[in-house]
């Protein structure tokens, strides 16, 4: 089989392509740059369609479906609460679904009987190689997992995406149409690295907390973006990378050398992520470098293969933290916030690793101040996006608090002292009523 012809017999329109969803199927849009012209071509059939559900992950741009009065054509279900999902959150007019990264697909894969597939999958890919396999570019994330999930896929095709080590490929024998459509545009989701003050006494602390050898995964924020450019790991050999995105600034540091991976015992020598969101003139670096691996977001965050990773640390943030030690970091009270991410694998996984440490960074105060992050009890339908047990090391502008091992009353202790000044008193005060007699 030439899989050139093959590919040239699939290759349609938008507006053909996309006729492939009938009413009430479900389409999967995963996670990356989205297929512009196939999101459009089908908001397009809005007055034919009906009861078509639409999953995506954290919506770049909305061809209409998040407004009031698509609901009958299209309902739409998200797992990432960010940017313009935030407004149609708010107006009740998507759904939203929480899960762990590591295991999104397990209901499916169980065979549950009120477990329903991806009918359609929209997926961006590289036209074929000579072999016939297409590519995903440097994000994959759960790309792959809807595609080869879903009964058919539809995929537009981007001839600027390169091609890694690992699992970013996809046959074209296995792609129901190709359309070809004006790159979709990259959006830049990763937030402004945050150089402030209390930025930098953050990076202080932790620094004292990375030792040689360990491995390393950051998650997504912008005090935590800005810890590879405040130079935590300068100075430490031997590091790894074990994350399931990795950004400009922390791959700026990978190119420094630091992160030669040489003391990893699971996927030795080897940078592993299941995203790589870097400056378009560092993708040569990534491309058929066996350095650098782009594995599936159910392997990287997996809590077994986490686990499995000796000298694991986790960094990642919280919105709030209450004085037993459990983590809100997806909602705001009863407002979300954020959403499914890799931190409660990361938090565990780091912490069930030989030598690992989960590391949560809280800055001390929100709204210019007038709030503590660190309260008492959470706030009224407050996610715990990490349960106490699990908690390790929480540092804030003031210091770093150990957690593990302690007791209820010596955790506040530790905590009440990371707290801002303003604030020890209060929670000195609600500590007192709630924990001693």
């Amino acid at each position: 089989m030439d899989w050139l012809e093959e590919y040239k017999c699939k290759l349609v329109s938008a507006e053909e392509a996309v006729k492939i969803v009938k009413s009430g199927d479900r389409v999967g849009i995963p996670i990356g740059e989205q297929p512009e012209a196939l999101m459009d071509a089908l908001a397009r059939r809005k007055g034919e369609l009906r009861g078509v559900e639409i999953c995506t992950r954290s919506p770049q741009r909305d061809p209409g479906w998040l407004q009031p009065g698509w609901e009958d054509s299209f309902r739409v279900d998200i797992d990432m609460v960010t940017g313009i999902s935030v407004p149609a959150l708010d107006k009740k007019v998507v759904d939203y679904t929480p899960y762990a990264t590591g295991h999104r697909f397990k209901a499916e894969d169980d065979g549950r009987p009120d477990a329903r597939n991806i009918d359609v999958a929209f997926i961006i890919l590289s036209p074929p190689d000579r072999n016939g396999w297409c590519s995903f570019g440097a994000y994959l994330s759960l790309r792959k997992g809807y595609a080869k999930r879903a009964k058919k896929v539809i995929a537009q095709v981007d001839n600027s995406l390169i091609r890694m080590f690992g699992d970013g490929y996809f046959h074209v024998s296995d792609v129901e149409r190709f359309v070809e459509a004006p790159t979709p545009s990259r959006a830049d989701n990763e937030p402004s690295a945050e150089y402030t003050d209390e930025a930098k006494a953050v990076a202080g602390y932790i620094k004292t907390l990375v030792k040689d050898g360990d491995c390393i995964q950051l998650g997504p924020g912008a005090l935590i973006t800005a810890l590879p450019g405040l130079g935590v790991f300068d100075d430490r050999h031997d590091l790894g990378v074990h994350s399931a995105y990795i950004g400009k600034e922390f791959f700026q540091a990978i190119k420094k050398g630091i992160f030669n991976c040489s003391r990893k015992n699971v996927d030795k020598d080897k940078v592993v992520s299941a995203a790589y969101a870097v400056d378009v003139d560092d993708l040569y670096i990534l491309e058929n470098n066996p350095r650098f691996w782009l594995r599936e977001q159910e392997y990287v965050n997996h809590l077994m293969t986490i686990a499995s990773q000796n000298n694991m640390v986790a960094i990642n943030g919280a919105i709030s933290m209450d004085l037993t030690g459990q983590v809100g970091a997806d909602t705001i009270g009863t407002r979300l916030w954020h959403g499914a991410a890799g931190q409660i694998e990361y938090a565990m996984g780091s912490v069930l690793s030989r030598g690992g440490r989960s590391i949560t960074v809280v800055q001390s105060t929100a709204a210019r101040g007038k709030v503590s992050r660190i309260v008492p009890l959470l706030d009224h339908g407050t996610v715990v996006s990490v349960i106490r047990t699990y908690t390790d090391y929480v540092v804030s502008e003031y210091g770093i608090a150990s957690l593990m091992g302690k007791s209820l009353r010596q955790r506040t202790d530790e905590l009440i002292a990371i707290a801002h000044p303003d604030f020890r008193p209060q929670l000195k005060e609600a500590a007192r009523k709630q924990f001693w007699a």
